[in-house]
C-alpha cells in the first residue's frame, strides 16, 4: 500500500511539474519591450528546469538583470550570492544578457569554459513562474522579483 501511495506521489508530482511548464502558448509568451519591463533591474530567482538535460535539477541561482533600457541591447548579469557583504560568497558579475527582438542571450564569461545560453521565449505561468523556453524545451523556471537587496530569501520554483 506504502509503495502503491509513494509511487502515486512521484507520478503526480511528475505531472504537476510537467503541466506548469509552457512553451508553446502564444498568449502567454513574453515578447517586445514587455521582456525589458519583465528583465530590467529585476532579481531573477531561478532554477533548472526538466527539459534541460545537462543541468543539475537541485540547482538555483539569483541573478540580477542590469537594465539595458526600453530596446535591444546588453546589460551585466550578476549572481546576488549570499548578498554584497557576505565575506565567503559575495555578489560577483558573472557574466552578461542581451535582448534581441524577442531573443535572450545569457553570456557567462567567470567561469572556465565560458557558457552562452540563448532564449527564444519566456512564458508566464498560472502560478506565477516563467519559463524560460528554447523551442519548445523548458530551460530554465524562475520568479522575477524587484531587487531589493535581499535576494531570494530561499523563495525558488
Amino acid at each position: 500500500m506504502k509503495r502503491a501511495i509513494v509511487l502515486a506521489g512521484l507520478v503526480g508530482a511528475a505531472m504537476s511539474s510537467t503541466a506548469i511548464a509552457d512553451c508553446t502558448t502564444q498568449a502567454n509568451k513574453v515578447t517586445g519591450s514587455a521582456i525589458n519591463t519583465l528583465l530590467n533591474d529585476k532579481l531573477l530567482c531561478g532554477r533548472i528546469a526538466t527539459g534541460y538535460t545537462p543541468g543539475n535539477k537541485n540547482q538555483q541561482w539569483q541573478q540580477i538583470h542590469a537594465s539595458i533600457g526600453s530596446g535591444n541591447g546588453t546589460g551585466t548579469l550578476t549572481d546576488y550570492k549570499e548578498g554584497p557583504n557576505d565575506k565567503i560568497d559575495p555578489t560577483k558579475v558573472v557574466g552578461t544578457w542581451s535582448k534581441n527582438g524577442n531573443v535572450v542571450t545569457y553570456f557567462y564569461n567567470a567561469f572556465t569554459p565560458t557558457a552562452t545560453i540563448e532564449i527564444d521565449g519566456i512564458f508566464r505561468n498560472a502560478n506565477g513562474t516563467y519559463s524560460f523556453c528554447y523551442g519548445t524545451r523548458e530551460w530554465a523556471v524562475a520568479f522575477i522579483i524587484n531587487n531589493g537587496g535581499a535576494g531570494c530569501q530561499g523563495n525558488f520554483p
